[in-house]
């Protein structure tokens, strides 16, 4: 596509050919309209109907919302929806195009072991990054995975983390909890995804010399760190920590829960 040429063509700044208008005078004023041809409106035409049938759409004169759907399409308007609150959840599509999905299961937590007096770390949640076409006002249930409290009973495991999913389309799983006289709790692990991670695992205060279980990463680019002292972990989905010392327990810090992040 050209700018317009033929009669009566105005300079409009830069060397660049456009429009004028026609004036009627009977003196010196006077001046010719810029003449409209059909080659310049066929032009314009195709190239804004190029763009409609490029998106999978077929042309239609009762439709004036064609041109926007394909900008849409082409990936022209953007948008990030984030869920960070554990639990239930509705994402309603806002426009019909491909999205890039992440899902960060929750971090495990970690458990307490009395009788060796050690603390084995809960691991980081698991990850799943996919693109998904989804249709303007779809509605996809999000479950975002709680973190597991740490367990300072000093008889019982860790708690696990919880999954995140975001319909059936991808999942990760939580952390798994720390494991008392054994190891740290088990990395989450993504599932369906076009991407999918494996969250670190716990650390284990018996094999370490130490009596301190810290957290697990969670997987994925922008995963949590697991718990490294009393300050805690981070989100979405690192793991609980829990150390122990002379005369028993001394701080914990629980797994924190998982997320989903919606790009468009």
């Amino acid at each position: 596509m050209d700018r317009i040429t033929g009669t009566a063509v105005a300079d409009i700044g830069g060397g660049k050919r456009g429009f004028q208008d026609e004036i009627l005078s009977t003196g010196s004023g006077s001046q010719e309209g810029t003449v409209v041809t059909a080659n310049w409106l066929n032009a314009v035409q195709e190239e804004v109907l190029n763009v409609i049938e490029e998106s999978g759409q077929v042309p239609d004169d009762g439709d004036l919302t064609q041109l926007s759907q394909a900008l849409k399409l082409a990936g022209l308007q953007h948008g990030t929806t984030v869920y960070y609150t554990a639990g239930s959840h509705t994402f309603i599509t806002p426009q019909t195009g491909w999205y890039w999905v992440e899902c960060y299961g929750g971090g495990g937590g970690g458990g307490y072991d009395a009788a060796s007096n050690v603390g084995e770390g809960g691991g980081g949640g698991g990850y799943a990054g996919k693109w998904i076409l989804l249709t303007e006002g779809d509605e996809v249930s999000v479950t975002v995975g709680g973190g597991g409290d740490t367990n300072i009973s000093g008889t019982t495991n860790g708690p696990a983390g919880g999954t995140t999913s975001f319909g059936a389309y991808c999942s990760a799983t939580g952390g798994g909890g720390g494991i008392l006289n054994s190891a740290g709790g088990a990395g989450g692990i993504g599932v369906g995804g076009d991407i999918s991670l494996t969250g670190q695992a716990g650390g284990d205060g018996l094999s370490g010399h130490h009596p301190y279980g810290y957290g697990g990463d969670c997987a994925g680019p922008h995963g949590g760190k697991g718990g490294l002292s009393a300050a805690g972990a981070t989100w979405p989905g690192g793991g609980g920590s829990l150390a122990a010392g002379p005369g028993g327990f001394q701080w914990e810090a629980e797994g924190i829960q998982g997320g989903v992040i919606i790009r468009y």
